[in-house]
């Protein structure tokens, strides 16, 4: 057994960033940052919201984000470009070629060369701030710097004799009161000979201040002083004063290699509580896994003179006192990785879930989606599952009838028209069953999202005495049955009056499914297994749908879109069939097998998902604030949270060969697998703590507690997946039905 030694040299934080809108491999950037940081710092190499794509030869500059999704845009950004010879105000006419160093560029910092200028650029950074080393070759002109905002009211002024350049922006996609602002703090190693500003269009020499849009500014510095210059920035939400305490408390000087230095070790310090011995894929592609879950959602607060944390608040525009958090698709992360958070820094996971207790105090409501405040993106309210999960597992660190009572309010309160938060179409569910495709977009997704929080809430209130509740919620939680069609064998859109939404057709996309079809949503069941079992005609019948949904034609129809969307694109490229791994609906979909019976599946879906979709490189689909790569985690430590509100875990089988997760506690789990991860195995005994499991699930207090899980194989498969495919019957539930 040998454990990776040096884990973050292992990290490649340019897997996933060949995306494009029409197909993604990660929709990720190479974020440079610490975990869970609030400013994230990123090459920018095209403009846009996909404003990195590691094919592009020429680069805009180094680009300050919060962007947690294309799909979701940024704010608070802005960039800076190094160049030397003439200023140039127009972004593409700065553009340089570049060539990264890839030995030197990680998790905690980068560098470059901007070839066309002939400047070696060095970045380090920390929670909410950033040193540059930049290095001009001789000869190669005059050294500058230029800072340019994005489009939104901004603020610029430099002040030459002290070497300093501040700014502000309101630069957003949303989600933010109408005082916002993002604060920008720089300091310069040297003495500033020339300075401009302006906007995109023309800057102006020797303006030392400009208000207005889409600001920009430029320094210049003396050849004859040398060729290096040392910068560091600072960011804040909440004042320039603040900013500038942020650079104090976090930045040394302008010691750049210090600041890189400490970063690594961060990052180093929370690898090192994840051991592992693996084959190297697995090992490269687990600990890019662990650096991309390590930084959503983000810290939004930073500390005061007294060193306590304090934050503006996007939801009511003050400052207030305590933690905040932002940049989190519930939708997304409540499936993977709050429950990786809950195993592996229970701590963390105590301090964003009392951030976003303090979100609903500030604005009245759970966001749904923060970025940074409320935003109307996805269906449901999913952040019931994540506060529900927290309390039912006794996570510490958080107001425990606070976070109750926000999840009560989204199970029992119509939500906001736009869909900002809450459920909409609550109140027609709540009164016939479900929610009607005539009244709401999307409504068998609602229906099924309703009641799986539903349930999660009802074991909240069971954990916190309130009983009346639970019966209720855990009774509403079944009327996923309503949205059953025996007929088809599908979850199916029903109208006001009861009629079944025609013409119906399995393969159709949208309508009444939120990014997914009737083959995907069929499955979004993981509070009832038994009874959607039951629905589907047994034990037996539902695994032949689950493995006909694998290995049919990936057939789809674009249905209410208006082109074919890039999910539709990667499951029909991914040899799964129906099984849209892209995507998050059907993320717990391979887990069914073993609670029906036949764990043999599981094991062998699993593996394939995790070895043939997961690379170093890339992903298949959106990465998702970590989601995607939680699921990763999980999967190749052997087990998974396939209903979150349920403290337990459904098993699988490691690709690792042995695994201690040492929590921020200092309990250690240990997981022992197979020594070749590249085989198949047919049949496996489990063992806790050396006593034989014959269960498909194990509880979150037996691995909290620093329980050994040991995998033996019993038999290795031969040619499962022929043998699988024989097993299915491809004709089961995929015709039409007009109703």
């Amino acid at each position: 057994m040998t454990f990776v030694n040096d884990p973050l040299s292992l990290v490649n934080i340019f897997q996933g960033t060949n995306s494009t809108f029409e197909f993604s491999t990660g929709n990720t950037l190479p974020l440079m940052v610490r975990p869970w940081g609030m400013t994230a710092w990123s090459l920018q190499t095209r403009a846009g919201n996909w404003f990195y794509h590691h094919e592009d030869r020429k680069c805009r500059g180094i680009r300050a984000t919060h962007q947690p999704s294309p799909w979701i845009g940024d704010y608070g950004h802005f960039n800076l470009m190094p160049f030397a010879g003439p200023v140039l105000a127009e972004a593409e006419a700065r553009t340089s070629s570049y060539r990264w160093d890839h030995s030197q560029t990680g998790p905690g910092g980068g560098r470059l060369r901007l070839l066309r200028y002939g400047i070696d650029v060095d970045l380090a950074v920390s929670s909410r701030c950033m040193a540059m080393r930049l290095r001009y070759d001789e000869g190669a002109g005059e050294p500058g710097l230029m800072l340019s905002f994005f489009a939104g009211l901004c603020d610029i002024e430099i002040d030459p004799v002290n070497r300093v350049l501040r700014g502000w922006t309101r630069a957003n996609s949303g989600g933010v009161a109408d005082n916002y602002a993002c604060y920008v703090v720089m300091r310069f190693d040297r003495p500033i000979t020339e300075c401009g500003a302006g906007d995109d269009m023309a800057i102006k020499r020797d303006r030392q201040h400009y208000q207005g849009d889409q600001g920009q500014a430029y320094v210049r510095f003396d050849p004859a002083h040398g060729n290096v210059l040392n910068v560091v920035v600072a960011t804040s939400f909440i004042s320039m004063d603040q900013a500038e305490l942020n650079l104090r408390n976090e930045v040394a000087g302008f010691d750049s290699d210090h600041l890189r230095r400490e970063a690594d070790e961060q990052w180093q310090a929370l690898f090192g509580r994840m051991r592992i011995d693996a084959d190297v894929t697995v090992a490269q592609t687990f600990y890019n896994a662990l650096y991309r879950a390590s930084l959503f959602p983000r810290e939004f607060y930073e500390y005061d003179l007294r060193d306590k944390p304090i934050h503006y608040s996007p939801y009511d525009g003050q400052i207030h006192e305590g933690v905040l958090y932002a940049d989190c698709g519930f939708w997304d992360l409540h499936r993977t990785l709050y429950p990786w958070l809950s195993l592996f820094d229970p701590q963390r996971l105590g301090e964003m879930i009392q951030g976003w207790v303090n979100a609903y105090h500030e604005g009245g409501w759970l966001p749904k989606w923060s970025s940074p405040g409320y935003r109307p993106a996805m269906v449901g309210s999913h952040s019931d599952v994540v506060l529900a999960e927290a309390i039912v597992k006794d996570i510490p660190g958080f107001d425990r009838q606070s976070a109750y009572q926000a999840i009560l309010k989204n199970a029992t309160t119509d939500g906001e028209p736009r869909g900002y938060y809450g459920r909409l179409g609550l109140q027609d569910y709540d009164r016939m069953g479900y929610v009607p495709v005539d009244q709401v977009e999307h409504a068998v997704s609602r229906t099924l999202d309703f009641a799986m929080s539903d349930y999660a809430v009802s074991q909240a209130a069971h954990a916190l005495g309130d009983e009346t509740e639970a019966m209720r919620l855990r009774k509403r939680s079944r009327n996923y049955r309503n949205v059953y069609d025996a007929d088809s064998g599908f979850m199916r859109g029903r109208y006001s009056d009861g009629r079944w939404m025609t013409p119906f057709d399995p393969c159709d996309w949208g309508g009444p499914y939120c990014e997914c079809g009737a083959w995907q949503c069929l499955w979004a069941v993981p509070h009832d297994i038994e009874g959607l079992a039951e629905l589907l005609g047994g034990r037996k019948a539902a695994v032949d749908r689950l493995l006909t949904m694998l290995t049919m034609e990936p057939r789809f129809n674009i249905g209410s879109y208006a082109y074919e969307i890039h999910e539709m694109t990667e499951m029909a490229l991914a040899d799964f069939g129906t099984y849209a791994h892209s995507n998050q609906p059907v993320h717990h979909v391979l887990y069914l097998f073993a609670h029906l019976g036949e764990p043999q599946h599981t094991r062998y879906w699993v593996h394939r998902v995790a070895t043939e979709l997961y690379h170093p490189d890339r992903l298949l689909g959106d990465e998702d604030n970590g989601e995607m790569s939680a699921w990763y985690l999980f999967a190749a430590l052997g087990f998974y949270p396939i209903n979150p509100a349920q403290p337990a875990y459904t098993l699988g089988l490691p690709l690792v060969r042995r695994a201690e997760l040492e929590s921020t506690d200092g309990t250690i789990l240990t997981i022992i697998g197979e020594s070749d991860s590249r085989r198949l195995i047919e049949s496996c005994t489990v063992t806790v703590d050396g006593q034989l499991h014959e269960h498909p699930i194990v509880s979150h207090g037996t691995l909290t507690r620093g329980a050994s899980l040991e995998f033996t194989a019993d038999k290795f498969a031969t040619d499962q997946k022929a043998s699988i495919v024989e097993q299915s019957d491809p004709a089961v539930g995929v015709g039409q039905s007009n109703g």
